[in-house]
């Protein structure tokens, strides 16, 4: 019977990252971050900062993208599709019969001269979006607008009357029909 090594690799990657920022004596996990970084050591960051509860995709933390900006360094948006289906927030551990998770990456994205953070940020979750919802569409998965809109109704349900769902998927179904003037009305241009 063949077995993968790849566990014990990653176990063994793991530690020495982690041996290495014991090493620089640094304090907090950016500081551990700048240290692996320092030291050309390829870190993984979850901008959402924990597993959706929905599969809806949260806010992102402007931590990468600063990590970016000040060590001047590429980020390479990752989208998984799937992965909410298959290991649910809540749930120790995935599901069975293995739903399959589809990892996307994208092309890496550097930070424009003056850009900050925040901007930066935006500009990864947005291209994160469109990884996720590019595959979700091609394999008949979940968009993560879909996610969102299941969740508004869930909540309708939960805190309105009993005309309140059928109202917000109503909303909702007409911004998804417009998504260029929701754009417009969420980013205006300067005049």
């Amino acid at each position: 019977m063949l077995r993968s090594r790849a566990p014990v690799q990653g176990r063994r990657i793991s530690r020495t990252a982690a041996n290495r920022a014991e090493d620089a004596h640094t304090q907090g996990h950016r500081g551990k971050s700048c240290a692996l970084l320092e030291q050309c050591v390829p870190i993984l960051l979850f901008p959402e900062d924990t597993r959706s509860h929905t599969g809806r995709l949260g806010p992102f933390q402007p931590g990468a993208a600063a990590l970016a900006i000040s060590h001047n360094i590429p980020v390479l948006p990752i989208a998984l599709v799937g992965a909410y289906a298959a290991w649910p927030s809540g749930d120790s551990r995935w599901r069975p019969g293995r739903p399959p998770v589809h990892v996307v990456l994208g092309a890496p994205m550097m930070p424009s001269p003056g850009e900050i953070a925040h901007q930066f940020s935006e500009r990864l979750r947005r291209e994160v979006i469109s990884l996720h919802d590019t595959t979700a569409r091609a394999y008949g998965k979940k968009t993560l607008a879909e996610y969102a809109r299941t969740e508004a109704i869930e909540l309708a349900k939960t805190f309105g009357s009993e005309s309140t769902p059928r109202f917000v998927n109503g909303v909702l179904g007409t911004l998804a029909a417009r998504p260029d003037d929701v754009q417009a009305t969420l980013n205006p241009q300067p005049s």
